[in-house]
């Protein structure tokens, strides 16, 4: 059986292994109160397609390609380009419409475009993005979402 906390951890969208040893929850707290003292840090998270994706510093690449297609599910979703880079055509997720409309990225079929970010198989989770001279920035050097950042300083 898994550890209530355990679960608890993890549908809190904390994609690490956490341990029972390292949830610490004082004694009048409820258990989703609980403080994770040790657990591996976790930059950022994504889901697509129901699965969670973490953005993992070790596995960043900078990818050079031209757009496919740009995809949205509806107006407050993400956004992900599908690149074609090489041979391969590889899932771009870029982070809120929202956000992009406010740093004034709107990629568009056929767009030559630099990205760095976390590389996963056939996906990479977008840290910055080049266009020519223009460079926009979606998360800070540790993979965390700028447009999340700016909303807890509000």
């Amino acid at each position: 059986m898994v550890p209530t906390r355990f679960v608890i951890a993890c549908t809190l969208g904390l994609a690490a292994c956490i341990r029972e040893e390292d949830v610490i929850a004082p004694p009048s707290s409820p258990p989703w109160a609980a403080v994770i003292e040790s657990a591996p840090a976790v930059a950022a998270t994504t889901t697509r397609g129901g699965a969670q994706r973490t953005y993992d510093t070790a596995t960043e690449a900078t990818l050079a390609g031209t757009v496919r297609s740009v995809e949205q599910a509806s107006p407050g979703d993400a956004v992900h380009l599908r690149i074609a880079v090489d041979e391969e055509t590889i899932a771009v997720h870029l982070g809120p419409r929202g956000y992009l409309d406010e740093i004034g990225l709107q990629p568009r079929v056929g767009d030559a475009l630099t990205v760095v970010g976390a590389r996963g198989p056939g996906f990479v989770i977008a840290r910055e993005v080049d266009r020519g001279t223009q460079r926009w920035t979606l998360r800070d050097a540790a993979g965390t979402p700028i447009w999340g950042a700016q909303a807890r300083r509000s």
